[in-house]
């Protein structure tokens, strides 16, 4: 049996100080955004319950409403690690950048690595920090393996034999 449909309204405030609103949901298993504008609480919530009926009998709310609705495409934190770090290694000295991919391939990446960034909540970060602290081990995947020719996707593009602890590179 599919999931029931759900939905929110998503409010944030313009520099104008008005309150623009947008319905956030899922369709297809992409999570989508339907920009209302300057609405009242009231007509979102009554849009975003004719969004969940149209979900639920299986149409494409971006279809019936409008062209805006952006379908959502959350990395995973092993995905937006190499962004930010494509970005900003320039800007770092060169033992930060050791300690940085140090602390990205020891430890964050074998946990969150394939995580969505949206699936990353304070509660599992709480976990992690827990079983670091007594040592209980989580279930980790290798997602580097099954990369081309020994060249490794981590953060600086390294071969796999090129690991360096914090200060030695």
């Amino acid at each position: 049996m599919p999931r029931h449909a759900t939905g929110q309204v998503v409010e944030h405030k313009g520099k104008d100080g008005r309150v623009y609103r947008s319905l956030r949901y899922r369709f297809g298993g992409a999570r989508r955004t339907m920009p209302l504008g300057v609405v009242s609480r009231a007509e979102a919530e009554a849009k975003l319950a004719h969004t969940i009926a149209d979900v639920e009998r299986g149409l494409d709310p971006a279809r019936i409403e409008t062209p805006d609705v952006q379908v959502v495409d959350v990395p995973t934190f092993h995905e937006y690690a190499e962004q930010w770090w494509l970005l900003n290694e320039s800007e770092l000295a060169e033992n930060t950048r050791a300690d940085y991919r140090w602390r990205l391939e020891k430890h964050l990446l074998g946990h969150f690595g394939t995580m969505r960034l949206d699936q990353i909540t304070i509660a599992e970060v709480d976990r992690y920090v827990a079983s670091k602290r007594d040592g209980t081990p989580l279930p980790q995947v290798d997602q580097y393996a099954g990369h081309a020719a020994g060249r490794d996707p981590r953060p600086g593009g390294r071969t796999r034999g090129d690991r360096e602890q914090p200060g030695t590179g």
